[in-house]
């Protein structure tokens, strides 16, 4: 009896061509490297954070007192979140964690003087602020894509491009992390650019992809930051690419 595996070795050698073969990261690996790239500029003050909730974690007293300033101000007690540092939506918690505490972590300071050698400065916790915003987006993308049962190459389509519109729009001179956005944005558009033939055309396959897009592009687009304006014009283009009359190879890949 012939096995399935012996199969294999009987085919000559010249008919095995993989050229015609591509690897395609998965999109969360993708969003993971994007935004990894951009937090290796902010390791410093990364590093800074770190240090503080570590110390506040692993002393009792400190924790005890913490949960007495919650019950004083009527607040649920919210225990500061050490990262991982390999998972960058960990590094995230932390962060967006740690500005919610900003306040109670200052009045720390009072009874637990010893605090002071790991407390940021205030530039950097301009910087957690500006960051919790940039990254809201990139988490809400993961969960998004995380949440459904059976994710569709279309959905995950719409999302990177929203995740990309987001990225190029200005965020004022206010603005910290514009070199933090632009690298991130910069490797973005590298593996963006690997995959986007074939999650366009996967894309244009799927009907549901078309009643995504009839919905205002979707609703996870219209979560983002600093896109209300670009929304109506990106869902223009959509209804106009979908109208055509011809879907055949003259069509350029629709560029958002």
């Amino acid at each position: 009896m012939i096995q399935k595996s012996d199969l294999f070795y009987q085919i000559p050698t010249h008919k095995l061509t993989f050229n015609n073969f591509s690897h395609y990261r998965c999109i969360a690996d993708i969003l993971n490297l994007v935004v990894s790239a951009g937090l290796n500029f902010l390791e410093d003050s990364i590093k800074r954070l770190r240090k503080l909730i570590k110390t506040i974690r692993k002393l009792s007293k400190i924790l005890e007192d913490f949960q007495q300033l919650a019950t004083l101000d009527n607040k649920s007690f919210l225990v500061p979140i050490l990262d991982c540092k390999t998972r960058w939506n960990s590094i995230y918690q932390m962060i967006k964690r740690a500005c919610l505490l900003y306040k109670s972590i200052n009045m720390l300071l009072v009874k637990h003087s010893s605090l002071k050698t790991y407390i940021p400065n205030k530039e950097d916790w301009q910087i957690y602020k500006d960051l919790v915003i940039l990254l809201e987006q990139f988490n809400e993308a993961t969960i998004e894509l995380s949440s459904q049962t059976y994710s569709t190459i279309a959905h995950a389509q719409i999302i990177l491009l929203a995740l990309r519109n987001n990225l190029k729009s200005d965020r004022g001179e206010d603005f910290l992390l514009e070199e933090v956005v632009n690298t991130i944005l910069s490797k973005y558009i590298e593996y963006f650019n690997l995959i986007t033939e074939f999650l366009h055309i996967s894309a244009f396959l799927d009907p549901r992809y078309k009643k995504l897009l009839s919905k205002k592009v979707s609703s996870f687009y219209q979560k983002l930051k600093h896109t209300s304006q670009q929304a109506q014009i990106m869902n223009d283009k959509a209804h106009k690419y979908w109208l055509f009359a011809e879907a055949d190879k003259t069509i350029k890949l629709l560029d958002w």
